[in-house]
């Protein structure tokens, strides 16, 4: 973890520059349902430029579906998401205008996403995994792509690792092939859905490690789903507390974990601990 110092005149800097500089990503009374349920009530949050925020909560109090709306895997059913100052996605009236496609994509190219489950191409070596959608996608050269890979799996700890099926590789191997992945698009704003949930135990800190490791060394934003509320304390800058699709609490680390002001913030913590 970084030291105390350094972590204070980070945040000094960004509350310095946010008025100059647009936010990373903004929902903005953003309302999502799913039939007669409500998974977003009236969602207001805003994400930095390199701000790290943890999403903490029981299951089924909305954190996800943020992730799935900021992605556009899901459309807001009220509401408007912007990524640096430019409307991603709307509900209500502002779903019928439509962005061109080039527009959208230029957006939603900023972002990238690394899911619980790996999604890995069974057929495609862990390396080819990685080239694949700066090939398809970005139009870059093989050459150039594979150059890229391989400087990206030696980043996760998977240098000798690139001629291997996803077959050959163990759960948090193939997890960790899936963040180089996520990381040739070269987003800035980085999505992580409770990525060590479909993991045994034992390989859980060596993704974790990786994570950690791109939070402290790069400018990206990251929003982070976890139930692990060790790993949620020490990367984030900011905590959110949610529960039926509201922000119950938002603080920094240390307020979140240590003084607690919400009785409901308070019981989820206290029934973690047990």
């Amino acid at each position: 973890m970084l030291p105390a110092p350094y972590r204070v005149l980070r945040m000094d800097h960004q509350s310095a520059t946010a008025s100059q500089t647009p936010l990373a990503a903004e929902f903005v009374n953003v309302s999502k349902s799913f039939g007669a349920f409500t998974i977003i009530d009236d969602l207001n949050l805003q994400i930095r430029p390199s701000e790290r925020v943890s999403l903490i909560g029981p299951s089924g109090s909305g954190k996800t579906t943020i992730l799935r709306l900021l992605m556009t895997l899901e459309r807001p059913n009220e509401g408007e998401i912007k990524v640096f100052g430019d409307i991603l996605s709307a509900g209500g009236e502002g779903s019928a205008k439509a962005r061109p496609d080039r527009e959208f994509r230029a957006i939603r190219g900023k972002i990238g996403m690394v899911f619980q489950q790996f999604n890995l191409f069974p057929h495609m070596t862990a390396l080819e995994n990685v080239m694949e959608a700066p090939v398809q996608v970005l139009g870059m050269q093989r050459q150039e792509a594979r150059d890229l890979a391989e400087s990206l799996l030696k980043r996760v700890g998977l240098a000798e690792k690139g001629a291997s099926y996803p077959s050959q590789l163990s759960g948090g191997q193939q997890q960790r092939v899936a963040i180089a992945r996520a990381l040739a698009m070269k987003p800035q704003i980085m999505l992580f859905d409770e990525i060590t949930s479909a993991l045994d135990p034992e390989v859980i800190g060596e993704v974790l490690e990786v994570v950690h490791n791109l939070a402290h060394e790069t400018k990206m934003a990251m929003l982070v789903v976890t139930h692990e509320m060790g790993f949620a304390r020490d990367i984030a800058d900011r905590v959110i507390f949610m529960e039926r699709g509201k922000i119950v609490e938002d603080g920094s680390p240390g307020e979140i974990f240590n003084a607690p002001r919400n009785d409901r913030t308070k019981a989820f913590l206290n029934a973690i601990k047990r």
